[in-house]
């Protein structure tokens, strides 16, 4: 685990401006403007139109696409999961989408051809070609079957973004069929996440309608991809349904017979080839034909949840396994932590308050966290690797040499190892990963403070904790917050970063209480002063960088960044600011690695709380790593917000 700095300009927005999600543009009047050589080619939007097909009665939206969800209004879809993703071929893949969309062979042969011609691989600038196309093949994973539609198998769907455009969201994940009467792809799409699903599968599937070019090179690939075929959408239409059974289970469990409890470790490690709440499916990779659900499948089951959910269990982790094969890890806990705290009970690794006294009678008053192995994760630092508390068969744990030096709020035994200052762990966790002050933090110190404790639980296993402020602390920089109520309103902002503030402006006293108005004009109660965001600097632990994102060269970082912190949520003013800060700092190598910590995560670090309650929260947080060399990353994918209501956006940075 890790303490990131960061810079974090946290904005609060009243509905300022409004974004379009069918065509991913800010807008902020009605003129007409022509397009630029970087704006999105859009399609003539048809009108809106009903029928009735084979599959069943429909609505047509604005760009075409049929929405079959009334259909299933009563009966729903009734999903027989096979738990756990089944990968389908290439060979059977290409058999099975060349019935439903005749063009995809042709498509690939095409991309294939341009990609590999001379003439693309010599057409490059600042080294990287302009024309290569991402890999064309759509993978299918099977993961049920829908007993209400003739059995027809339920996929999830991995389509590219054929041109890889600047904002690198270049992967469409879905769920869908197909149909056998009317011979083609549905989609099946989460509600909550319908808007912005039914513009990707009405927006030119491939890419090419919503392809950004920055040459007009790049529009003549296009053009000669276009020139072969002329249709590249891969789904007819779409119904709108939630998966109740798929939604997360709790993320606080009692284990049976015992005081203890499991907690959520979370899903991250695999996020980009999640689909919503409905996790990955077991699928890690879906390119590499990668599926982790059937190891876990595997484990002894540990005991049964009260709604009858079996959690599994390794020598480490505990495991619940969704229908559709998503994996949930937990971590088990002992009574004297205490979880039930707003900012640990959704999420692994934040710091828990813990119930203990020393032998010799104080209180412990510091909070620890999860310990175990250690490693890097990219520019952030060292970081736990979850899962990994257990230290049984550790090289450098020897129970014998344990020593009891506390007690727990229901008498459980605490230990420490004696004799410290000659382990590894030890020394390890002071030196290189917390990386202390020489001159001010001392490793005897450190070793008198209880930092690293021992407790075994109801199987025999030695589980280790950490004290939180021994974590290694990232930067935030500059985080900023503007605060945009629809009228003229008094605001009460709180911000906590786990880590601590290093400074705040206004001066933050138990929080911020201003009057603001829909433009961003701040008047702060406590020094009777005007500003136009509120402004703060800070430490959080537990910080993990990304390993998806934007490879950049620097003479690109205006442009394209511009066009990510649009996509993000930021208005016009907002992307200013942002840059005029980061943009120096992202310049200072011919290339730079840029990606964003997801919002729930970045909530993890700094809880925000604002009253009266807004209706939009935009929260953008960057991380960077400058680059001599251009390297290959996976892309992220970005769901542009919409502002409605009182709206309060914040954006910042980790500082490197």
């Amino acid at each position: 685990m890790l303490i990131a700095s960061f810079i974090v300009m946290g904005v609060l927005y009243f509905k300022l401006k409004k974004l379009s999600v069918d065509s991913l543009i800010v807008t902020e009047n009605t003129e007409q403007t022509q397009p630029t050589e970087s704006e999105p080619i859009k399609p003539i939007e048809p009108e809106i139109a009903t029928g009735t097909d084979a599959f069943g009665s429909f609505i047509s939206n604005k760009n075409g696409a049929k929405d079959y969800t009334q259909n299933f209004k009563t009966s729903g879809l009734d999903v027989e999961w096979f738990g756990g993703a089944i990968t389908v071929s290439e060979k059977d893949s290409d058999n099975l989408l060349s019935k439903i969309f005749p063009d995809y062979i042709k498509i690939k042969d095409v991309v294939d051809k341009i990609n590999n011609s001379a003439e693309c691989k010599n057409d490059t600038v600042n080294g990287q070609s302009r024309c290569w196309m991402q890999d064309p093949n759509i993978y299918l994973y099977a993961v049920g079957k829908i007993k209400n539609i003739d059995n027809a198998t339920l996929y999830y769907i991995f389509v590219p973004r054929l041109y890889e455009d600047s904002m690198g969201d270049n992967t469409l994940v879905l769920l869908g069929f197909i149909d056998a009467k009317t011979k083609t792809l549905i989609a099946v799409i989460n509600p909550n996440q319908a808007q912005e699903s039914k513009s990707a599968i009405s927006g030119g599937i491939y890419g090419i309608n919503g392809a950004r070019t920055e040459y007009l090179k790049e529009r003549e690939y296009i053009e000669k991809l276009s020139s072969n075929t002329t249709n590249f959408s891969v789904f007819s239409g779409y119904v709108a349904y939630e998966f109740e059974e798929l939604n997360n289970p709790p993320s606080v469990l009692d284990v049976p017979e015992t005081s203890s409890k499991i907690i959520s470790v979370g899903q991250d490690d695999y996020i980009y080839f999640y689909l919503d709440d409905y996790g990955n499916a077991g699928i890690t990779n879906p390119y590499k034909q990668e599926v982790e659900t059937g190891r876990f499948s595997q484990l002894p089951i540990a005991f049964q949840t009260p709604e009858g959910l079996s959690v599994y269990k390794d020598e480490q982790c505990y495991f619940i396994i969704k229908p559709n094969g998503t994996v949930i890890r937990y971590n088990l806990v002992p009574s004297f932590i205490s979880w039930e705290t707003e900012a640990t009970k959704e999420y692994y690794g934040d710091f828990f308050e813990t119930s203990i006294t020393w032998n010799d009678g104080s209180k412990n008053s510091d909070t620890y966290t999860l310990a175990g192995d250690h490693t890097s994760r990219g520019c952030g630092g060292p970081a736990l690797t979850a899962c990994t508390n257990v230290v049984n068969k550790k090289t450098w744990f020897d129970a014998n040499k344990l020593v009891r030096t506390g007690t727990g709020k229901n008498g459980e035994k605490i230990f420490e190892i004696k004799n410290a200052a000659d382990n590894e762990f030890y020394n390890d966790t002071f030196y290189k990963v917390f990386l202390p002050d020489p001159e001010t933090q001392f490793f005897a110190d450190f070793l008198k403070d209880h930092p690293i404790i021992f407790w075994q639980d109801h199987l025999g296993n030695w589980r280790t904790f950490k004290k939180t402020k021994y974590q290694p602390q990232a930067e935030c920089g500059k985080p900023v917050i503007y605060l945009y109520p629809e009228k003229d309103t008094d605001v009460k902002v709180e911000v906590k970063p786990n880590g601590g503030f290093t400074k705040t402006e206004p001066m933050y006293d138990n929080g911020w209480f201003v009057h603001a108005t829909p433009q961003s004009e701040l008047f702060n109660y406590t020094d009777k002063t005007s500003y136009p965001y509120l402004f703060w600097e800070g430490k959080a632990y537990n910080f993990i960088t990304p390993n998806y994102g934007f490879v950049m060269s620097k003479k690109d970082v205006s442009t394209k960044m511009t066009q990510i912190l649009t996509k993000l949520g930021l208005n016009e003013k907002e992307t200013i600011d942002f840059l005029e800060f980061w943009q120096p700092k992202l310049e200072v190598k011919p290339y730079v690695f840029v990606t964003f910590l997801p919002q729930r995560e970045f909530d993890k670090l700094a809880p925000l709380t604002v009253n009266p309650k807004p209706d939009t929260i935009i929260r953008v947080f960057m991380d960077y790593t400058p680059l001599d060399a251009p390297v290959k990353v996976a892309p992220m994918q970005i769901r542009t917000p919409e502002r409605v209501g009182f709206t309060v956006v914040e954006w910042g940075g980790k500082l490197n």
